[in-house]
């Protein structure tokens, strides 16, 4: 995606709010690309775009706005050498599932403008810094070393009958509640387990995260294949590990060329359900 298609309507001019201050409402998450910001709006269930121009646009007025290492101050340059030309027709929000546009401009300040109050109507932005949802992200790094449990660890576990009921049930369960509960739930709930575990003294051991991700790696072509299927695959081990009294990071990346979206779960380094190769060129957006 090198650039956003560009669309004909306008929408009509609201009271400027240029002068305020404004945040990312809770339960909305961004991250940036060479392209511009994704945004992740989990109480919709929805990824949305800006292109670079708009980011950096709204990154001055918007605090959480991240800017990409690619951008440059020439990007800069030229955002401000808009604001002298009469006419610009952007994009300025994609909705990435319905292709659906929710504003564009003809100026830099109608931009901003247009963005903000767009944004506003549409509950991505507040004006309020106390209004928080409670859920943080965690910042992982993808440009570490990663090694990946699932392809480079082997171990021969030894797979017993409970082993493949426990499996059985956390995969039954984590798939009824994919289709019956809203993503953000799921997400505040691995979250807040999380949080707890830690706050009881809780510290990761590899050995045996490794130890039960390969016995789940092992039962689980009995069941259903994981391509395609990552979501369910890396909420089902979260379950399973949670059972067990591991408590990974459930991580969410997106790619722009092509679009992509994909999740998987990470301690530090380690890839659990995931290789390097298939992360590496993702930004995460949400770690929980």
């Amino acid at each position: 995606m090198s650039e956003f298609a560009k669309p004909t309507h306008t929408f009509a001019s609201a009271s400027s709010s240029i002068g305020s201050e404004y945040f990312l409402a809770p339960l909305v998450f961004a991250c940036s690309t060479g392209q511009g910001v994704i945004l992740l709006d989990l109480r919709r269930n929805r990824y949305l775009g800006l292109e670079r121009s708009d980011a950096l646009t709204l990154s001055r007025f918007v605090r959480s706005i991240p800017k990409h290492e690619e951008w440059t101050d020439s990007d800069s340059a030229n955002d401000q050498a808009t604001a002298s030309k009469p006419t610009r027709h952007g994009v300025v929000l994609l909705d990435q599932r319905r292709k659906r546009y929710l504003g564009s401009a003809s100026s830099e300040q109608s931009v901003a403008n247009n963005l903000l109050q767009s944004m506003l109507k549409e509950g991505l932005l507040t004006m309020d810094p106390a209004v928080e949802s409670g859920l943080v992200s965690t910042k992982i790094d993808l440009k570490r070393t990663l090694v990946s449990i699932e392809e480079d660890v082997l171990l021969t576990p030894r797979v017993r009958m409970r082993d493949i009921a426990t499996f059985a049930f956390f995969l039954a369960t984590t798939a009824i509640a994919l289709r019956c509960l809203p993503l953000r739930w799921l997400v505040r709930r691995a979250h807040d387990r999380r949080s707890r575990a830690y706050a009881k003294g809780y510290k990761p051991d590899v050995g045996e995260v490794a130890r039960h991700v390969c016995t789940f790696r092992a039962i689980r072509p009995l069941f259903f294949v994981a391509k395609n299927h990552c979501l369910l695959h890396a909420l089902t081990l979260a379950n399973y590990l949670a059972h067990y009294g591991e408590f990974p990071v459930w991580a969410f990346g997106i790619c722009t060329e092509p679009w992509t979206t994909y999740t998987w779960l990470q301690h530090e380094n380690y890839l659990l359900d995931a290789s390097p190769e298939k992360v590496f060129t993702l930004e995460p957006i949400l770690a929980v």
